[in-house]
C-alpha cells in the first residue's frame, strides 16, 4: 500500500484502480484517489479470514467521479458512494 502513491505519481493520474488483495477500498491520499474493487466472487486472501463478494462502479463525468461500492452479505447487498471532484 506504500508504494501505490509513487505508482500513482509516476503514472501520473488522479485515480489509480488496483486489485489483488480482494479486498475492496476507496482511499483519498494527497487528493488522489486509490481504488481496489476487492473480488466479485468472494474468492479466497490470504491477507484476510473472510473475504466479501464486491465489485465498484465508477460514475465520470468531468472533473467529479462517483464510486458506488456493492458488497454481498449473506444475501443483503450492501451499497456504499464516494465522490471525488478533481479542482479545476
Amino acid at each position: 500500500p506504500h508504494s501505490l502513491p509513487m505508482f500513482q505519481r509516476r503514472l501520473d493520474v488522479d485515480i489509480l484502480v488496483t486489485g489483488h488483495t480482494h479486498k475492496n477500498q476507496v482511499n483519498e491520499f494527497d487528493g488522489k484517489w486509490f481504488i481496489n474493487p476487492g473480488s466479485i466472487t468472494g474468492a479466497y486472501s490470504s491477507l484476510q479470514a473472510d473475504s466479501v463478494p464486491s465489485f465498484v462502479l465508477l460514475a465520470i463525468q468531468g472533473s467529479k467521479v462517483v464510486t458506488y461500492v456493492y458488497e454481498l452479505h449473506g444475501d443483503n447487498v450492501e451499497v456504499s458512494k464516494s465522490e471525488f471532484q478533481k479542482p479545476v
